[in-house]
């Protein structure tokens, strides 16, 4: 099987009010979409998607024909 990388990219944050000021403001990053525990970014060559979890690194997504 193949995996092939779709461009989306997860993160975890502590504080995703801070979040938003860095990807919004400092970064210049596109907001999507914001729920009350996610927002997702438009960074021009990936998805990027901010998780108010425990902060985590960044975690890559594939898509896959089958997952069985």
């Amino acid at each position: 099987m193949r995996f092939i990388s779709n461009r989306d990219l997860a993160i975890g944050v502590d504080d995703l009010r801070k979040a938003e000021a860095f990807y919004s403001s400092v970064l210049g990053f596109r907001l999507l979409k914001k729920t009350s525990g996610r927002m997702v970014y438009d960074t021009g060559h990936f998805t990027l998607y901010i998780n108010d979890k425990e902060s985590h690194p960044p975690i890559p997504s594939f898509t896959v024909q089958d997952l069985q």
